[in-house]
């Protein structure tokens, strides 16, 4: 119940940062739409003026398993189950980002909020996002509504990216 902070060893070549070089704070989701403690982490965590990055990958693999169990449904037209169902899985996550936007403005608080929000392979992406951004600190989750952590999204980004500082919820 209690929020772990896991800093990577110092003596290793491939340690990312200590904890008083903070920067972007990236909070990784896979349903940011429900993650209002890692928002609210993540928020505390990012220093005065930097950045906050709301990060929602929709894993492609996964579409495309429904995708051909859809395209198996001869009453359905493919072409606009493929766009309205692309649409809507990134919709959610989209309007949830625009509404955390509006209360860090509502409240003052300091913080420059920048959403990523979009498919593809899950490890991939959030690898190629912290390469290209001052990623300081990961914030995520470590357990999912079953209690798998063997299979959320907390357990592969804890393996991945063990080169940094990472906040575990």
């Amino acid at each position: 119940p209690y929020p772990v902070l896991l800093l990577p060893n110092p003596h290793f070549e491939t340690a990312r940062t200590s904890p008083n070089q903070l920067k972007a704070v990236m909070v990784a989701t896979e349903h940011m739409y429900a993650d209002h403690s890692l928002v609210n982490y993540g928020i505390r965590f990012t220093p005065v003026e930097n950045q906050l990055i709301l990060c929602h990958i929709e894993d492609e693999d996964t579409f495309e398993y429904y995708m051909k169990a859809i395209e198996k449904v001869p009453e359905l037209d493919n072409e606009i189950a493929r766009q309205r169902l692309a649409d809507q899985l990134l919709a959610m996550p989209s309007y949830y980002a625009e509404s955390v936007a509006k209360e860090i403005e509502e409240n003052g608080t300091q913080v420059k909020l920048h959403s990523v929000i979009e498919f593809g392979h899950i490890i991939t992406k959030y690898r190629e996002l912290i390469a290209k951004e001052p990623i300081s600190l990961l914030v995520f989750t470590t357990k999912d509504d079953t209690q798998l952590a063997m299979h959320s999204l907390g357990y592969s980004l804890a393996v991945e990216f063990r080169n940094m500082p990472v906040l575990l919820l």
